[in-house]
């Protein structure tokens, strides 16, 4: 349906999905851990259900 209405569209396989989704969650873990490493002080996270 895609190709049909835009000519540039590309398929993305599955996989491509899955380790591009992998590969930006774990930069931004990483980018997490750097920016809470540069805090003073404590931080507490409190998760409620």
């Amino acid at each position: 349906m895609m190709s049909i209405s835009s000519h540039n569209f590309k398929n993305i396989c599955r996989q491509t999905t899955t380790r591009d989704f992998l590969m930006y969650y774990t930069k931004e873990r990483d980018h997490v851990k750097e920016e809470l490493a540069k805090a003073p002080g404590l931080i507490f996270l409190i998760s409620n259900n």
